[in-house]
């Protein structure tokens, strides 16, 4: 596949990252906060309900409201560069979201937040929200990302052909954008989910796609 020569975004500057030291902090900080730790649940929207990473004894399928998955979030190292920067998911105001939850393995706690920290938290762009979900077993009290509205990485409210084409153009240290964004379809798919804005996306790439390497 071809990586198109038009990029919407300027370019960003590389975000300081906090020392692991400070991140690892947080996360123990965070984690000994919990008030019930065997009923720890992580509400997935993006990369986490196909690579999570974290270590878990649960999973289900899971439904918020007043939140909706977005690319919402620009990305200068996984799936872009400060030059070329991608865009990456989280929730954003309003709405509804289908997603999976992630209950935390309660003896490997600690363990999980850091994970959680060094992957999402190390730049200051995210921030985890308390969410209610409702599933098949009934509902649960979750967890989930959202980006820092103040945040010079926080991407809400892009229109879509901006959207499309940064996610054609870039790619980051864990490869394209577009596989990012199509690898996330193909899960909710297996999941029976369907998210009209996403799914509208994926459909716009995949042709590109065939007309790119045609």
């Amino acid at each position: 596949m071809s990586i198109s020569s038009k990029h919407p975004i300027p370019p960003l500057p590389d975000f300081p990252r906090l020392a692991e030291s400070e991140i690892d902090a947080q996360a123990d900080e965070w984690a000994r906060s919990c008030p019930a730790p065997s009923a720890v649940w992580i509400f997935a929207t993006g990369s986490l309900i196909w690579n999570p990473e974290i270590p878990y004894v649960e999973r289900r399928r899971a439904a918020i409201e007043g939140w909706h998955r977005a690319l919402c979030l620009y990305s200068v190292h996984f799936r872009g560069t400060c030059e070329r920067p991608g865009l990456v998911m989280g929730l954003a105001p309003g709405g509804h979201c289908e997603g999976c939850a992630f209950r935390i393995d309660p003896d490997r706690l600690e363990e999980a937040a850091r994970i959680l920290w060094r992957r999402e938290m190390g730049h200051g762009s995210y921030r985890l929200i308390p969410l209610r979900a409702k599933t098949d077993q009934g509902e649960i009290d979750c967890y989930s990302f959202t980006p820092c509205p103040d945040h010079p990485q926080c991407a809400f409210d892009l229109p879509e052909d901006v959207i499309e084409e940064t996610v054609r153009s870039a790619s980051g240290e864990r490869g394209p954008n577009i596989d990012y964004v199509l690898n996330t379809v193909t899960h909710l798919d297996e999941l029976g989910i369907h998210d009209p804005a996403l799914h509208r996306l994926a459909a716009k790439l995949t042709g590109a796609t065939r007309k790119e390497t045609a």
